[in-house]
C-alpha cells in the first residue's frame, strides 16, 4: 500500500484509533482537526492532526524538534512518536486497519504500455 492510498481511507475515527495506539490521551474530535496530548505530555491540545486536507497534516505545538520536520503528516507523526522510519510508520498504520502493507508493483504499469509485453514476446519468438 502506498501512503496516498492509506490517506484516502483515513477519517477522523481512524485518526483517533492511530492516536490511541500511540498512547496519546485526551483525544478530541473538533471541527477540522483531532487534538490530543502526547503520551508523555500534559498539554491536552499539543497534538493537532488536521482532517480538512488530504495529507492529514499534524502539528506538535510543544516539540520544536518535530516542528522543524518539513512534511509533518500523520505518518511522520507516527514515526516521530515510535522513533521509526517512514516505511515502518506506514506498516504500523496498515496493521491497525488490517490493510495489506505489501504493494504489488505489477499494478503500476499503465495500461497503454502493456502492448510492450506483446512486442517483447514476439521478439523472443523470432530469435
Amino acid at each position: 500500500m502506498k501512503a496516498k492510498e492509506l490517506k484516502e481511507i483515513l477519517n477522523e475515527d481512524k485518526i483517533v484509533i492511530i492516536l490511541e495506539n500511540l498512547k496519546c490521551h485526551h483525544i478530541k474530535i473538533k471541527t477540522n482537526c483531532v487534538t490530543a496530548a502526547l503520551p508523555d505530555g500534559d498539554n491536552e491540545e499539543s497534538v493537532c492532526c488536521y482532517t480538512d486536507n488530504d495529507n492529514y497534516n499534524c502539528e506538535v505545538h510543544t516539540r520544536t524538534k518535530y516542528q522543524i520536520i518539513k512534511n509533518r503528516d500523520i505518518l511522520t507523526f507516527i514515526g516521530y512518536i515510535k522513533e521509526i522510519n517512514f516505511s515502518q510508520s506506514l506498516k504500523f498504520a496498515c496493521s491497525l486497519f488490517d490493510l495489506d502493507y505489501y504493494y504489488d508493483n505489477d499494478n503500476d504499469t499503465p495500461k497503454f504500455l502493456t502492448w510492450l509485453d506483446f512486442v517483447e514476446k514476439i521478439g523472443r519468438a523470432s530469435c
